[in-house]
């Protein structure tokens, strides 16, 4: 998580979300953060996921990087995880999703 890579992936992410930036030396710190982030039950769980899509995509990201020597760009990688977590999100059908539109804009539109 500490990677330039991923800090730039992040800082998109968390700017997407409303959020300030904050340094985190392991994902066990992003996961704590982001278990106990927000007061509203339903942005706390969606941006929890969107964590969870921050990290996988991260792994997923450098595993190409490393044994398929594919590189990405940190927007590319950002864009991943957004429409990850959005389909994820919409998939589990009980959260009442907002459309993509709304989406790329907020991951908190309700």
């Amino acid at each position: 998580v500490q990677c330039p890579f991923a800090c730039e992936v992040r800082k998109i992410i968390f700017n997407w979300c409303g959020l300030q930036q904050v340094e985190f030396s392991s994902v066990g710190e992003l996961i704590i953060f982001a278990e106990n982030w927000g007061s509203n039950p339903r942005k706390a769980i969606r941006f929890l996921n969107i964590c969870h899509g921050l990290i996988r995509n991260l792994w997923k990201l450098r595993n190409e990087r490393v044994f398929n020597g594919v590189f990405h760009t940190p927007t590319y990688g950002a864009g991943t995880i957004k429409s990850m977590v959005y389909f994820w999100t919409k998939c589990r059908g009980n959260e009442g999703i907002c459309d993509w539109d709304n989406w790329t804009t907020s991951p908190f539109t309700l």
